[in-house]
């Protein structure tokens, strides 16, 4: 728009856009020194923390929280040991442990009674006992029916118990010496290893009949789902683990170059490993469910016998039947973190997720210990003396995403104060009668006027 006066023609948009674009350029030099120094502090406070510390935790590939690391020979001290906080008196001679979820119960196979204890997670105390067949060695939980499987070796069958009135309802025949056991939930079938004839049993949960029956194993005797690919890993005293299809109930794969004596496996769903004791080396062997073979080995145990694995800290823990302990593997760093003393002959464990405890059958007492946890410390400090002082859990990842928030306010306030317009009053107290005041710049104009003679705005009555 222009307005031509006796002696002067003015263009008011141009000069309004020419202040736009000022206010523009001068908002962005700001925001861009802004910027740059913040960017010089935490790069400054980053090269800091980095230089400045040596005890920077290393993170769970998976999981939110730091892991356990191994100490160099300068700090070799010796490993933190777990305690047992309870143990519970059950049957003879017990095995195979399961946690039930459903029911906040663990349900203990007896080998040397033919019994079952169910034992309660709240109390601590055996709340029933059932009976079931000959040498019953492995117990799994089927979340889907409520019901526990137990696998009775001396007698070639499979008990089947309902977590509601604890006793049997149905018993599973034709297997040949059954020992390791593992509940599919995405099938609702149990894998059986049949130790005495070179097979595993597939029972449906719903017939409780056997439905196909895998061939080509040599030995089998632990057995672990893999829920991620659907598929199942059983252990073969031969020193290789067999790999079978939740699909086509057949070996899909072979993982050789482990140790002879291998009996325990548990699946970590948190990095898609199956890990699978090694009693002959006294070792535990990690397998990738990508490339089904052997990326690590976990030394330093004395007879390991069975795993159970915490998908909260990401730990696997190994009992040491020759121990008389248990060991905490991290595996993050496929490292020993803590052992657990004070155990008995122990054989198969279980993790409870809602106690976070472990549960271990002391084969040689009779006895079930049960093992607390420690909750992870996640606390984070910072000292006043900056960057360069933070301590804890605090990472430099975490330095950059604060920087990225601080830089995002600082545009959003910039953006604030750029479309934040001059608010002269119109007619303000003590203004002279007669005038008004421009909105964009403040500047005093008569009230005749239409434009501001300062700015070229506008003016508004």
């Amino acid at each position: 728009m222009k307005v031509v006066g006796i002696n002067q023609s003015v263009d008011f948009g141009k000069a309004q856009s020419r202040e736009d674009r000022i206010c523009s350029a001068i908002n962005v030099k700001r925001l861009t020194l802004i910027i740059l120094f913040i960017s010089v502090v935490l790069f400054n406070g980053v090269v800091n923390v980095s230089a400045s510390r040596t005890d920077w935790p290393v993170f769970h590939p998976k999981l939110n929280h730091p892991v356990e690391t191994p100490k160099t020979s300068s700090q070799a001290s010796p490993l933190p040991t777990q305690e047992v906080t309870v143990t519970i008196t059950v049957g003879s001679a017990p095995w195979g442990v399961a946690y039930d979820s459903g029911k906040g119960e663990v349900f203990v196979a007896n080998s040397g009674g033919g019994t079952v204890s169910v034992i309660s997670d709240s109390s601590n105390t055996v709340v029933a006992t059932a009976t079931v067949g000959n040498n019953p060695i492995a117990v799994a939980y089927d979340s889907g029916k409520g019901e526990v499987f137990v696998t009775n070796s001396g007698s070639g069958t499979v008990s089947v118990i309902s977590d509601v009135s604890n006793t049997v309802v149905a018993t599973v025949t034709g297997l040949n010496g059954p020992w390791g056991a593992a509940f599919d939930s995405g099938k609702g079938n149990l894998f059986v290893a049949n130790s005495g004839g070179g097979t595993v049993s597939v029972i449906s949960d719903s017939s409780n009949t056997v439905v196909a029956t895998v061939t080509g194993l040599n030995g089998p005797s632990g057995v672990a789902y893999d829920s991620g690919k659907g598929e199942v890993f059983v252990a073969n005293s031969a020193g290789t683990v067999s790999v079978i299809s939740d699909v086509s109930n057949t070996v899909v794969a072979t993982v050789t170059g482990l140790s002879a004596g291998g009996a325990g496996l548990t699946y970590d769903s948190g990095l898609g490993e199956v890990f699978v004791t090694q009693g002959n080396s006294n070792s535990v062997a990690v397998i990738s469910d990508v490339s089904n073979t052997v990326v690590a080995t976990v030394t330093g145990l004395n007879n390991p016998s069975d795993l159970a694995y915490d998908p909260r800290d990401g730990e696997v823990f190994v009992t040491n039947n020759g121990g008389n302990s248990a060991s905490v593997i991290s595996d993050a760093s496929n490292t020993i973190t803590a052992n657990v003393t004070g155990l008995s002959s122990p054989r198969a464990l279980a993790y409870d997720s809602f106690m976070a405890e472990v549960f271990v059958a002391n084969n040689g007492s009779g006895t079930v210990s049960i093992i607390s946890i420690p909750a992870l410390a996640s606390a984070t400090t910072v000292q006043a003396s900056g960057l360069s002082g933070v301590s804890g859990i605090l990472s430099q990842t975490t330095l950059l995403l604060i920087g990225v928030i601080i830089v995002l306010v600082v545009l959003i306030v910039l953006v604030m104060l750029r479309r934040r317009r001059p608010t002269g009053p119109s007619t303000a107290v003590g203004s002279v009668p007669g005038t008004i005041y421009c909105r964009q710049c403040g500047a005093q104009s008569s009230a005749t006027q239409q434009f501001c003679e300062k700015c070229g705005a506008k003016l508004k009555p």
